[in-house]
């Protein structure tokens, strides 16, 4: 496993170290300063397309605003689906039902599950 953080990018080498108030995961390397935001790294990373195509979607459809959501104020963590896990684990019948603009709630119903508010 590894995290990105300002452009660095650096293993973890112990993950789920149990503390009293959270999670510890070690790693080799000092993070970067960021200086994109979420919504401009799914937009760019092409390994993320699948999802950026379907948060577009919720955007228009009033429900997790990219434009609101995913800023630099904002302090949360989001597990985002890659292009991989959507068509491995995901049916496309029912990937391109929740992608056609009338099963929003669906897709809401899936991006919530991987986003942690405050964390």
């Amino acid at each position: 496993y590894y995290v990105i953080g300002g452009g660095i990018k650096t293993s973890i080498f112990q993950d789920n170290v149990a503390a009293t108030n959270g999670i510890v995961h070690y790693i080799e390397r000092v993070l970067g300063v960021p200086y994109q935001s979420l919504w401009e790294i799914l937009r760019n990373e092409t390994r993320l397309q699948r999802s950026y195509e379907m948060l577009t979607n919720l955007q228009l459809r009033y429900s997790l605003d990219p434009w609101q959501v995913l800023t630099p104020e904002q302090n949360f963590t989001f597990f985002v689906p890659t292009n991989e896990a959507w068509d491995l684990k995901v049916a496309p019948s029912l990937r391109a039902r929740m992608n056609d603009g009338n099963h929003w709630l669906a897709l809401q119903y899936v991006y919530k599950r991987h986003i942690i508010q405050g964390q």
